[in-house]
């Protein structure tokens, strides 16, 4: 009986296809001493205040017959409106379930947050990633558009799908990462023929595409991220992981910490330099001004 129980409250921003604002709403708790995790459901919200979004949280857990009196832990993001200490949605629950229980900023958040900052402060990533941004924005506004990027895969064993970017979830802009160093030419191909289309518009915006992306620093930028975030999301996965404890969260958050400095040496960015060299070479893009730093 969900009354019985003493949990943990997980509470996070989602959109639905029509992009209305929602909340998943999520528990936590020890069953027989196995920690349990269950996804309750989405609660759309109108009143996006901190009063208004606890009142949705307290009506959702009333209609599932969780008491809050019950709650004896809370993780949400960082925003102000659910972490604010004087008046975020934290302190209303807390003082709503009369238990001087913490609010925990969520770990895999936290971490994509340093991700973000880091990118924005080294240029030639920050301005990689846009770009990949940008394809995928051209790419998805248009249903002929979308399809040249699958037809220009054919050769391939598997068609993947161009993956959204997106600065709230990192292992999407893996994956993403990893498409377009895998694909490379194949991206190439197909901004190649939407470069030749009657609509001037198109052609034009598909060739400064072109133009950027088909780049010596784009395929060097790529090669080292899909190593580097590839380490990374292994810990981020673990972070949301319904089965983790403080004990191994710190072991792992050790040994990405190790990976990195060890990633951090001469030897293994002239090995992400070569590989980048002999894809470029490969695809005969030229290396004219390039200057290896």
């Amino acid at each position: 009986c969900w009354v019985c129980l003493v949990f943990g409250l997980i509470v996070d921003e989602a959109r639905d296809a029509s992009t209305f604002k929602q909340m998943s709403i999520c528990i936590r708790y020890v069953h027989k001493l196995t920690i349990k995790e269950r996804f309750l459901g989405f609660v759309q919200v109108k009143e996006l205040d901190a009063l208004g979004l606890t009142n949705s949280i307290i009506e959702f857990l009333n209609s599932v017959g969780l008491d809050i009196t019950k709650c004896i832990s809370q993780s949400y993001d960082g925003e102000s409106v659910m972490s604010g200490s004087t008046n975020g949605v934290q302190v209303k629950i807390r003082e709503l379930s009369k238990n001087k229980f913490p609010y925990i900023h969520c770990y895999a958040h936290r971490l994509n947050l340093v991700l973000v900052d880091v990118a924005k402060s080294v240029e030639i990533v920050y301005n990689t990633i846009g770009l990949l941004e940008a394809i995928y924005a051209f790419q998805s506004s248009s249903t002929l558009r979308y399809k040249i990027f699958p037809d220009v895969q054919k050769d391939c064993e598997t068609i993947l799908k161009v993956s959204q970017h997106g600065d709230s979830r990192w292992v999407a802009k893996y994956k993403g990462i990893h498409f377009f160093l895998i694909r490379f030419e194949h991206v190439i191909k197909a901004l190649s023929q939407l470069s030749s289309s009657s609509k001037k518009k198109e052609a034009t915006e598909a060739k400064g595409l072109l133009n950027q992306f088909r780049s010596f620093d784009v395929l060097f930028v790529l090669t080292f991220l899909d190593n580097l975030l590839s380490t990374i999301n292994v810990l981020s996965i673990h972070l949301q992981s319904s089965s983790l404890d403080i004990i191994k969260c710190l072991n792992l958050i050790h040994a990405t910490i190790k990976e990195l400095q060890r990633l951090r040496s001469d030897e293994f960015f002239n090995n992400f330099y070569k590989k980048a060299q002999i894809i470029v070479s490969n695809l005969n893009i030229s290396m004219d001004n390039y200057e290896k730093r």
